[in-house]
């Protein structure tokens, strides 16, 4: 089965290829030149810069530059010092209709009148006008264009009049509106265009016919409401669902509610799903959920515990990513693929049971330890023992076979680790995170005793309970006598006499060790 990892890195490799390809036959001095001879003609009429369009109207048009770096540089189409502006309907005895894209890109005005005789504005507008706090939308402008107001942190009054029809994406993301008043003749909302960082409650009219189900994405924001005549979309105590809710799109970041059962009938939890949604604490997922969307639980900060049906096979990237309060997950027994990152910086998790039908888990190399990067209170793996690549000994996860030892978990807080006589090969990644160990158990002089070496750990015989770096018929006799009177070992003693590696000294030790001085 082919990874997603493999794809990536082929991916890599042809972009590099690509880019040695181009940036070898890249002509800096060539690229400025025709960037400039490019440029329109740009005029100035009093405080305004302008363009003609071929029909010969006046486009406001902010002038453009290339950094250091031959990024594009806009600079704002008014070069006035008025805090409130018309944008002028005629420039020249030239009727203006259209603005440019960034023609006012992070200049300092705060409130703007657009206009009647504009009829287009281009993306990225007013994008990054921190102080612009109102603006004045006519109808004949039929689409708010994309990113258009983006990032105007201060915009908090907006007026859209009659004959707008479509906002595209991200017209008002990071923007400071708390209400849209939506005119009658709207009809499209796309995506992340009411992405406000004030926005809390969101109600769709019926006459919107086309909306995206993550129009609005903002911090603030509680509830959405999709009325019944949408033909895509609807939703349930705020959150956007597929007609037929088979689908769960998107669940609002402020959601009034810390518990939340997902409806009996859903099948796919979406894209980001339940991204940064920082209320919820508990969630259960209806063993109708059989797939899972990257990203889908990506920092929930608060959330605590949550299921994975049976029916689901894969955990996709940045799944939990950043959910740093997740302490317990319950996985079902069908989970075949856990990618990389889907537990990057679940700080609180403890254990992670993997079931008979894992398959995957990552590499073995270096790279394995990234599908739980930065899971600094994990003590322990669970393993199915019905599971045919992996296995658990004390919390430590190996191969099925043992020979390989994959990963000793970061919140482990024991100082050693005793290494089972079976395994030929260390990860790297076994120690990768900052763990107590001091002292490496093994047997005889294999894979345990040169691990402990490149490692600057000391180690230490399994079974040598007298330390004389032999094992003998001595170190027999002082295990049995433990055993049969039931006494305890001091310190490294207890450890050296578990030859099973079961965490317990009992019979079965003796014998084995008994087994193993006679060279068995």
């Amino acid at each position: 089965m082919k990874r997603k990892i493999t794809v990536l890195v082929l991916c890599f490799i042809m972009f590099f290829e690509l880019f040695s390809i181009s940036a070898s036959s890249f002509n800096s001095g060539e690229y400025i030149r025709e960037f400039y001879e490019n440029l329109p003609t740009v005029y100035r009429c009093g405080d305004w810069n302008y363009t003609l369009s071929d029909d010969g109207t006046a486009c406001i048009y902010g002038k453009r530059d290339l950094n250091a770096d031959l990024y594009v540089v806009y600079h704002s189409a008014y070069l006035g010092n008025e805090k409130d502006i018309t944008i002028p309907s005629e420039l020249d005895g030239h009727e203006v209709t259209s603005i440019a894209t960034g023609a006012f890109k992070e200049s300092s005005v705060e409130n703007v009148i657009i206009p009647d005789s504009v009829v287009s504005m281009e993306k990225y507008a007013f994008y990054g006008c921190e102080t612009l706090r109102s603006v004045y939308i006519p109808g004949s402008l039929e689409k708010i264009s994309k990113n258009a107001f983006n990032s105007c942190t201060s915009l908090s009054d907006v007026t859209m009049c009659e004959g707008i029809t479509e906002i595209e994406g991200g017209a008002f993301l990071k923007t400071a509106v708390s209400e849209f008043n939506f005119p009658e003749s709207l009809r499209i909302i796309r995506d992340a265009a009411l992405s406000t960082n004030a926005l809390e409650y969101l109600v769709i009219p019926d006459w919107v016919e086309e909306v995206d189900p993550k129009m609005a994405t903002g911090p603030a924001l509680k509830s959405i409401f999709i009325p019944e005549n949408n033909t895509e979309y609807c939703t349930e105590d705020g959150i956007v669902f597929d007609k037929d809710k088979t689908i769960l799109y998107y669940v609002p970041r402020s959601i009034e509610m810390t518990e939340y059962s997902v409806p009996y009938g859903v099948t796919t939890i979406g894209f980001a799903a339940f991204e940064y949604v920082s209320t919820l604490t508990d969630i259960v997922l209806p063993d109708t959920v059989t797939t899972i969307d990257e990203n889908a639980f990506y920092g929930c900060s608060n959330l605590k515990t949550i299921n994975i049906p049976d029916g689901v096979k894969t955990l996709e990237v940045f799944t939990f990513a950043g959910c740093r309060n997740l302490e317990s997950i319950d996985i079902g027994e069908g989970l075949e693929i856990i990618e990389d990152l889907a537990f990057d910086d679940c700080e609180s998790l403890k254990s992670l049971y993997l079931p008979a039908s894992l398959e995957w888990f990552g590499e073995w190399d270096r790279r394995f330890a990234m599908a739980i990067t930065n899971c600094f209170s994990l003590e322990e793996f669970i393993v199915s023992p019905d599971n045919q690549y992996y296995s658990a000994i004390d919390g430590v996860l190996y191969s099925k076979d043992q020979t390989q030892m994959y990963l000793y978990p970061a919140g482990k807080k024991k100082n050693y680790l005793a290494v089972p006589s079976t395994v030929e090969n260390i990860s790297d990644s076994v120690l990768a995170a900052e763990v107590p160990v001091e002292t490496i158990y093994g047997f005889g002089d294999g894979a345990a005793k040169e691990f402990a070496s490149s490692a600057g750990l000391e180690y230490s015989r399994i079974g040598d309970l007298d330390e004389d770096n032999v094992v003998s018929s001595n170190d027999y006799a002082m295990l049995q006598s433990a055993v049969l009177c039931n006494s305890s070992l001091e310190g490294s003693k207890e450890v050296q006499a578990d030859i099973n590696l079961d965490g317990s000294v009992d019979g079965i030790d003796a014998i084995q060790l008994c087994l193993m001085n006679n060279g068995a």
